[in-house]
């Protein structure tokens, strides 16, 4: 290593060939590209390429690192509006998440749609409750109307029951109409707030 800039000319002319190719390189990440066309396999992605989107033969993967877990209502809150981002930038498909899997919203997930269920189930509930109530007015009546000889206290100890059971299905009819009236006004009040 005497004559160091003598080495140094001899590397910077064998580099100018590597570097002028590098400049006129035209960056692609189509896998494709960098396999002969005389392997099948190239044949066999081409034809599939004109098919299918490039998004099915080609499909580009987000990860989110975090160092906490995800599985909060902010944090999925926070990914599937990530989701619909991504899903309005063009050129993009389809995009899949764990708050739209399919590429579509799971309506199960959101509050809304969890509160129909509820209030819907105890409308049904309410309904149930009103025909028990009826019955047992009926049976009651029935009951004091009957002129039963014999064993008179026994019918009383029944009629006395049935006139508890009455009031208790009354009181929680009672508190089943209150109940559903609050899920009822948040229910329309999650209608304008956040997805959870």
């Amino acid at each position: 290593m005497s004559k160091p800039a003598l080495w140094l000319a001899a590397v910077a002319v064998l580099a100018v060939p590597f570097t002028a190719a590098m400049m006129n390189a035209k960056e692609s990440f189509n896998n494709a590209e960098e396999v002969p066309s005389t392997y099948q396999s190239k044949q066999g992605y081409l034809v599939i390429e004109d098919h299918f989107s490039k998004g099915m033969t080609e499909p580009a993967t987000v990860y989110i690192q975090s160092k906490t877990p995800l599985d909060t209502p902010s944090k999925l809150a926070a990914v599937d509006e990530l989701t619909q981002y991504l899903q309005k930038e063009p050129g993009v498909k389809t995009v899949a998440s764990v708050t739209e899997p399919g590429g579509s919203k799971l309506n199960q997930m959101y509050l809304r749609s969890q509160l129909n269920t509820i209030t819907k189930g105890l409308k049904t509930s309410e309904k149930g409750l009103a025909a028990i109530k009826s019955g047992l007015n009926g049976a009651n009546t029935q009951m004091k109307a009957a002129n039963v000889s014999g064993s008179m206290s026994q019918v009383q100890t029944l009629a006395d029951g049935t006139n508890q059971l009455q009031s208790k299905m009354q009181e929680m009819q009672s508190g089943l109409a209150t109940y559903t009236a609050g899920v009822a006004a948040a229910n329309s009040g999650a209608q304008s707030s956040a997805v959870v």
